[in-house]
């Protein structure tokens, strides 16, 4: 069982969809961790299209923490998506809650290590990133933190600048998610720009996308499509970046030809 973290820059594109996605398409059963503090539960809004009650989630698990009852309570408030092995931790639904989010963000990172017994593994959305400061435990205890950026000037630069703050606090575990490349640069560009090895690069397709970010139905032969086919092999590829992680006697140098 693993604990993968993805983020970005302010301005850069699609980490939530890009997670569910990956969620969805993912080998074993997973957990979708929905950390980004700012209000709001992206996935309950978006992909469940507003018909599921955000309640419980993580604010159940502050509850559950003051009691010290939170890897107890964890299971009872992750939401299943129907027809997948893919559940759900919905985030905070204000902004005061988002007080409360650092006394439960250690506890919880060890409460879902605890889920190894099940096979499952872990995919954080740390959402955006912040600029100053430390990481959340959560994001800077996972197994793999994969940054998301866009193929383009503004949003590498933003991501540039994160990339190198962020260095000191992982060192290592830290991989690049491309997404829409040769937008206009491509995958190697952009790694290159932000000294960070190329994990994975998810096509541009907003209609394939809608599915995860809007509940949208399918397009027809969307089984075969590009963006589908990105994901499955980005997903692989995250794995086995994982994988080489563990190993520091052998470097991680590339994953599935990605360029």
């Amino acid at each position: 069982m693993a604990v993968f973290a993805c983020g970005s820059a302010s301005s850069s594109p699609g980490v939530t969809t890009t997670v569910l996605a990956l969620a969805c398409e993912w080998s074993r059963p997973v957990v979708i961790v929905e950390a980004d503090p700012t209000a709001g539960s992206a996935i309950l809004a978006g992909f469940f299209r507003g018909a599921v009650e955000p309640t419980g989630g993580l604010v159940e698990l502050m509850v559950a923490q003051r009691q010290d009852q939170l890897a107890d309570r964890l299971p009872s408030v992750l939401l299943p998506i129907p027809d997948s092995p893919v559940k759900v931790l919905p985030g905070i639904q204000t902004r005061a809650q988002g007080a409360g989010l650092e006394s439960v963000w250690s506890p919880l990172l060890t409460a879902l290590r605890d889920l190894d017994d099940t096979g499952t593994d872990v995919l954080v959305d740390a959402g955006r990133l912040p600029w100053t400061g430390a990481l959340n435990p959560l994001v800077l205890g996972a197994d793999v933190l994969l940054l998301a950026a866009g193929s383009h000037l503004p949003v590498v630069a933003k991501t540039r600048a994160l990339a190198a703050d962020l260095a000191d606090q992982r060192p290592s575990g830290v991989g690049l998610l491309v997404i829409g490349p040769n937008r206009p640069y491509g995958v190697g560009e952009v790694a290159k720009a932000l000294s960070l090895p190329a994990v994975g690069r998810i096509e541009w397709d907003p209609r394939a996308a809608a599915v995860y970010s809007q509940g949208g139905a399918p397009a027809r032969h969307a089984e075969r499509s590009a963006f589908r086919g990105s994901i499955r092999a980005t997903g692989e590829a995250i794995r086995a970046f994982a994988e080489a992680a563990r190993r520091p006697a052998s470097p991680f140098l590339s994953i599935g030809g990605v360029r």
